[in-house]
């Protein structure tokens, strides 16, 4: 049975009245996951943080062998400093992708995978480096793809296509 504005007021909201805003928000609103009601902004920390200041730790879940954690260090420092060239790179491929221009995106997807694989066959087969200069390739490749997208982006080709 439906209720009146004010009987509702009276009978469900009044007895919470004087609740805090972040009491109503946790007992009453779909909060998923519960973030907290105050966030300090001077503490920041990325999961490529902990890949950068505990590589060891990270590697020992990995693998208990001392041999094989020394030798994924670079690698892992490289991987983790790549993301500040993939995760923007990724960011505005999924523009051009999201503009509904497929040709676009599917010729830059195919420059980024001729980059990064020739990159990377380049580093390890013929000049024969070591493996950290071979995860090289993938900020490289990135940087391409980065490039390509934004340039396309600038370039406002996505306003030639009809939906």
């Amino acid at each position: 049975m439906s209720k009146s504005l004010q009987e509702w007021v009276q009978t469900d909201v009044q007895p919470h009245r004087d609740r805090p805003l972040g009491w109503l928000a946790q007992h009453h609103f779909f909060r998923d996951p519960a973030r907290p009601a105050y966030s300090d902004t001077s503490y920041f920390f990325s999961p490529a943080d902990g890949v950068i200041l505990f590589p060891e730790f990270l590697l020992s879940l990995v693998t208990s062998d001392p041999a094989v954690t020394e030798s994924s260090l670079s690698s892992l420092r490289v991987v983790a400093l790549a993301m500040l060239v993939v995760i923007p790179g990724e960011m505005w491929f999924v523009a051009v992708t999201g503009t509904g221009d497929t040709g676009a995106a599917f010729l830059i997807e195919t420059i980024l995978a001729a980059a990064m694989l020739g990159s990377s066959y380049i580093a390890a087969i013929v000049m024969g480096w070591a493996l950290e200069y071979v995860w090289m390739s993938l900020p490289l490749a990135w940087l391409t793809g980065l490039t390509l997208s934004y340039a396309w982006m600038r370039a406002q080709y996505w306003k030639r296509l009809e939906i």
